[in-house]
């Protein structure tokens, strides 16, 4: 065995030091609410995000550049974007291509800094999309096939002359729960020895004196038989058997082994190690040297709330055991939501979560089968980052448990292969910061080679629309760098250079955003599952869609194809006049602005490349002039000039409405919204080159759900939404109140996450009749 051991210092000392130099850094673990987890094609995938700081137990307040991916079932991805995270949160939405197929999703977060760790941190979150093409959604409704089973030694093996403990875990091909809840132990003379009870996740152990002997297990399922041999025990090792939740406040820990054992350590010293991160505890182990046995018992207080690591270490600092443990957090937070108001079409829901809570609220139709793999809060920060595979667990085995419960969850552990942190990593692999804690979007340019003394210049960076000015200069590569900047994707920026003088410089400079693109180094790679036997499946009703019956897509006139326009649908365009620019406009239309005069009522002023744009009506009594709110890809502009230098070559699409009343302080009448063709930048005007930023931050829309048919039928019942509510804050005395529509439903069902700034959590889901 390989040996870790260096000189002038105890083994304590070296494991000790070894175990804070590899959890040094901060680790950040994220959990993410969606609105449910199956989705149809051009629905949204609604999103409210959490990060928690591993250290502190509280969110991870200086977060703020957080990647989503979209994967496939064979691990390819299909899209990904930025999210801006603020104190601790992030918020937003995906939408379900059209061009999707049914089938299984993925959905990965993380952050550019946990590329530094050997372990995945990442968030991931399975969701189902069914293409609106498709007729029925089936799912799996009994267990695929045969059970399968799998043996976890505790502590990682069976020994001989020891009463090792066995772990058994009878679950489908699936991983899903099922029909077995017992099995036997039997002999080689067909003497059944033990019963074991299997749980209702499918988990089981029972305790054996240990020898050559082969035993076999034996169950039933579905009327027939089946059995398996259990593993064989070996000559050497260390047997555990652990348990801290018998005992209030104490963790009691049977230790045995073997004369063959003892013989190979050749007196070495050995060593108990528990620890959850970089708070550890070390004790001294001594088996009697009779019966080669030994209890220890000290108390939880010496455990982090959590999931705790029992390492059986050597004093050459080899790992000879390995056991998973759970100390319940003691927090009693429920919401405690209840309807305290009715109205025609709409009810008010009040609860008590807790001070200072940051949550989000789903609400989905009481029958619904949509949020099935929803993995709540409690996993995402006190169990997932230590485990390697990450399974749903009810929220009651983590805070305040029963002895029965706590002992559900403490199954699980047992059954599994071993944790997250392996001990040959945290001996000699410890972390190395190579990748950079991201704030903010990173702008890199370069100027151009023709530019003379550009080391007597500098670069500015301007814009009215994000509240930046700020300035640099290039090195001596030319290369200019602006960071820590919030900048939404498609947003528009300026840039001019400036000598000495402080005067502006016609020159070409070439920026780009470098940051804004995730790349994780543990890419997702799904475990595709291939179940033999036939699985019985059950096609549930799908709800329709109210645009399914408008059917616009091929309407001829007069032999001629009406315009397919991309942004028609996005939010508030269908009151808009559409224009699709073509070849004649861009011949016709010097640019942007003599398009918008010659196509509206609006009266346009360009003084310099000041620009105005006025409506020919007054909204007020002092007939003050009144102008539109301008969009430029649904980024709303509050300085035009942008717009004195757009040609109409580098547009695809322009709506208006002169008369639109638009709700505002400042009284405007009118709406325009201008879409560029992808890759065009508009061309520099003065000296100031304007830059369309790519890969920024993605925009946050406020929520707004699809459109139904009917939200009566057994479709909407199974797979519709009837609210999302990304953040609801809980006021001075710890409450909240929120409105959600009835739609029809007789009961909702409610399912509220977050976290308090004291690192507080709350995950619950109950339903609320309404009616």
């Amino acid at each position: 065995m390989p040996s870790f051991s260096q000189a002038n210092k105890t083994s304590k000392e070296l494991i000790s030091n070894n175990i804070n130099n590899y959890f040094l850094m901060d680790r950040e673990n994220i959990h993410v609410q969606f609105n449910k987890d199956v989705f149809f094609t051009s629905e949204d995938i609604w999103f409210k995000g959490y990060v928690y700081n591993r250290k502190t137990k509280t969110p991870f307040k200086v977060t703020t550049n957080v990647f989503l991916s979209l994967i496939g079932e064979n691990g390819t991805k299909i899209k990904d974007q930025l999210v801006y995270a603020q104190n601790g949160s992030f918020s937003g939405n995906f939408e379900a291509d059209s061009s999707l197929k049914s089938g299984t999703y993925y959905i990965q977060v993380y952050t550019n800094w946990m590329n530094n760790f050997a372990e995945s941190e990442a968030f991931i979150q399975k969701i189902q999309i069914l293409n609106k093409k498709d007729s029925e959604f089936a799912g799996v409704d009994t267990p695929a096939g045969s059970p399968v089973v799998a043996f976890h030694p505790e502590g990682g093996q069976l020994v001989q002359g020891t009463s090792s403990v066995l772990g058994i875990r009878i679950q489908d091909c699936n991983n899903q729960v099922t029909s077995v809840t017992e099995a036997g132990i039997f002999n080689s003379k067909g003497e059944q020895v033990k019963k074991v009870f299997i749980d209702k996740s499918g988990y089981g152990k029972f305790d054996l004196p240990w020898g050559e002997e082969q035993y076999i297990l034996r169950y039933n399922f579905d009327g027939k038989g089946f059995e398996k041999p259990l593993p064989k025990a070996q000559t050497r090792g260390f047997a555990l058997d652990v348990n801290n939740y018998s005992l209030p406040g104490k963790t009691l820990v049977n230790l045995s082994s073997n004369k063959e054992t003892m013989r190979t350590l050749n007196g070495e010293d050995i060593y108990l190690v528990v620890h959850q991160d970089d708070n550890s505890a070390i004790f001294d182990v001594k088996l009697d040297p009779e019966t080669l046995k030994q209890q220890l018992v000290f108390s939880n207080a010496e455990l982090s709330e959590g999931v705790n690591t029992l390492r059986l270490v050597d004093g050459k600092l080899n790992q000879l055991a390995e056991r998973l443990i759970f100390q319940p957090i003691e927090q009693n937070t429920e919401a405690a939501l209840k309807v305290t108001k009715h109205a025609k079409d709409s009810v008010t829901i009040s609860g008590a979560p807790g001070n200072n809570m940051n949550l989000s609220i789903s609400v989905l139709p009481g029958e619904s089968i949509a949020s099935r793999e929803s993995s709540g809060i409690f996993s995402s920060f006190l169990l997932h980052p230590y485990v390697n595979e990450k399974v749903w667990h009810n929220n009651y085995v983590f805070s305040n448990p029963t002895k029965a419960e706590h002992y559900e969850l403490d199954l699980f552990l047992l059954n599994q292969k071993s944790g997250k942190y392996t001990w040959k990593n945290i001996m000699t692999n410890a972390p190395v910061d190579t990748y950079k804690f991201d704030l903010g979007v990173q702008i890199k340019g370069s100027l151009n080679p023709t530019l003379k003394n550009f080391e007597d210049h500098r670069i500015q960076l301007f814009s009215v629309t994000s509240d930046i000015d700020e300035a640099t200069k290039a090195n001596k590569n030319r290369e200019f760098y602006f960071d820590n900047l919030i900048l939404a994707d498609s947003s528009w920026i300026n840039l001019g250079v400036y000598d000495k003088r402080n005067m502006l410089v016609k020159t070409s400079v070439f920026p780009e955003v470098i940051n804004g693109k995730g790349k994780y180094v543990h890419a997702f790679q799904p475990k595709l599952v291939s179940c033999n036997e036939l699985v019985e499946k059950k096609t549930f009703a799908l709800p329709a869609f109210a645009e399914e019956f408008v059917q616009l897509d091929e309407v001829e006139l007069q032999g001629r194809k009406v315009e397919q326009f991309e942004h028609q649908n996005d939010s508030g365009n269908r009151n808009l006049t559409a224009f699709k620019v073509s070849e004649r406009d861009e011949s016709m239309y010097r640019d942007v602005l003599q398009f918008i005069e010659a196509n509206s009522t609006f009266t346009v002023e360009n003084s310099q490349g000041r620009v105005s744009i006025f409506s020919r009506q007054s909204s007020t009594i002092s007939s003050a002039r009144v102008t539109p709110i301008v969009y430029l890809n649904n980024i709303q502009l509050f300085d035009l000039s942008i717009l004195s230098v757009m040609r109409m070559y580098e547009v695809a699409e322009v709506y208006i409405n002169a008369q639109a009343i638009v709700a505002s302080v400042r009284n405007n009448i009118g709406i325009v919204k201008i879409y560029t063709k992808a890759g065009y930048v508009t061309a520099a005007k003065d000296g100031v080159v304007p830059f369309q930023v790519v890969n920024g931050f993605a925009i946050q829309k406020p929520f707004e759900n699809s459109f139904y048919y009917s939200t009566s039928d057994r479709g909407f019942k199974n797979f519709g939404l009837v609210h999302w509510i990304p953040t609801v804050l809980t006021n001075d005395e710890g409450k909240i109140e929120f409105q959600a529509p009835k739609l029809g439903q007789e009961d909702l069902r409610v399912r509220i996450e977050g976290f308090a700034a004291d690192g507080t959590l709350i995950s619950e889901e109950r339903n609320i009749t309404v009616n």
